[in-house]
């Protein structure tokens, strides 16, 4: 299946989520995720999600029925993938 995740967490615990997200998806821009995962992945990533998000912060999961269903069209500059610590 196709994910697209997009968070808003406080500063000092984006690390640890974007840390996890990275071990399963591509990172696109600040705060957001995609990329083609298993079942199994998708529900350790919706435990993890659910345990870690506050209730003043917010994560929007987007499920896709196969990537060959997403058009992307990036408009300005494209993002290079960097390493976050």
């Amino acid at each position: 299946m196709f994910v697209i995740i997009v968070y808003d967490v406080q500063s000092s615990r984006s690390g640890k989520l974007r840390k996890k997200l990275r071990q399963y998806l591509n990172w696109k821009q600040n705060s957001v995720f995609d990329g083609d995962i298993t079942e199994s992945e998708m529900e350790y990533i919706h435990d993890f999600i659910q345990g870690y998000v506050r209730d003043d912060e917010q994560v929007i999961l987007y499920e896709i029925d196969g990537s060959d269903f997403v058009i992307e069209k990036v408009f300005g500059q494209e993002v290079v993938d960097k390493q976050f610590l």
